[in-house]
Parts: structure tokens; C-alpha cells; sequence
């Protein structure tokens, strides 16, 4: 689906890549929101002079869900720039290299899905909203605010704030 032939990318100094990846994919389980539809990659694979070779492009994820505040269905359109750096594990040595990801010396292609899945996840938004502005329900009477104010009473005051409200009037 999107592997990278690491023979190919050396004889022409870059790849591109274009994938569509079907809602229901295997990628796709265990992500905590619906993914909506398929999901569109555009990458672009670069062999840079130090032997590591970095991917870079825009992957586009239609979600689908509740809205966090007024529970109505909502579509989502996500797009997210990636750049991913890879390298062989003779090139990084033992030491940590951050987000540099390990390949096999000896591999003649990588398949790019599962890193692509993980930069995916974590620009996925925690809740959706429907919009902005959405004000969502009442908590005293549960009125959908968006589409009427609400009739409940002020929050009650604690007593023990009377003597701060009484210094506030004067």
C-alpha cells in the first residue's frame, strides 16, 4: 500500500507516493474517533546525503462522531502535514535519535503505514465540535443552547461569598 522501494528511491533520488486507505483498513482499529470515509496520502520520499531518508506530505482523514458539546453528528475534515525520518540502524548507532525511526540495513523496502498511523493519531483532535460556537446544553434544565436560551436561575451563592458580594455593591 505505501511501501517505499528503497532501490528504486536510490536510482532516482525521490518517490512519490499517493494511497487512499478505506475507512475500514486495519489501520484504523483502535482509534478512539470513527474514521469517516477513506482517508487520502500525498508523500513525497527524499534520499538525503546522510543516508537517512525523509517523507514528507499531507494526509487528509474525513472523522465522524458526536459533537463533545450538543451531542448533533459531525463530520470532521482533518488534515495534517507529516514529515517522517527514517534511517538504517548501522547509520543511527545504539544512541537514541528522537523521531528518527530505525530500518533494517539490510532492507530493500518499508512499508510506511504504520509510522504514517501513529503521526495520524496523535494530530487527531481529542472531541469534535460542530462548531466554534457551539453552545451546547444547559446544565441546570438541559436546553440545547444553540437553539434557544435557557430559563433556569443564576447559580446559587454560597453563603459563606455573601460578605464579598456585599463589599462588590458598595
Amino acid at each position: 500500500m505505501l511501501t517505499v522501494d528503497l532501490v528504486r528511491l536510490e536510482r532516482e533520488g525521490f518517490l512519490r507516493l499517493r494511497a487512499e486507505i478505506p475507512a475500514d483498513d486495519a489501520l484504523w482499529e483502535g482509534v478512539l474517533l470513527a474514521v469517516g470515509g477513506a482517508a487520502s496520502v500525498e508523500l513525497t520520499a527524499t534520499l538525503a546525503g546522510s543516508g537517512e531518508i525523509v517523507v514528507r506530505g499531507v494526509a487528509s482523514v474525513p472523522l465522524t462522531g458526536e459533537c463533545s458539546r450538543c451531542l448533533r453528528e459531525v463530520t470532521l475534515p482533518v488534515e495534517q502535514s507529516v514529515t517522517m525520518v527514517f534511517a538504517p540502524v548501522d547509520e543511527l548507532g545504539d544512541e537514541d535519535q528522537g523521531d528518527v525511526r530505525r530500518l533494517s540495513a539490510s532492507a530493500v523496502e518499508f512499508d510506511l503505514a504504520i509510522a504514517l498511523r501513529e503521526e495520524l493519531i496523535l494530530s487527531l483532535p481529542q472531541s469534535l465540535l460542530c462548531s466554534g460556537e457551539c453552545r451546547g446544553f444547559c446544565s441546570g434544565c438541559g436546553v440545547d443552547l444553540n437553539q434557544k436560551d435557557c430559563q433556569c436561575p443564576g447559580p446559587e451563592i454560597d453563603p459563606r461569598w455573601a460578605g464579598l458580594k456585599a463589599l462588590n455593591n458598595e
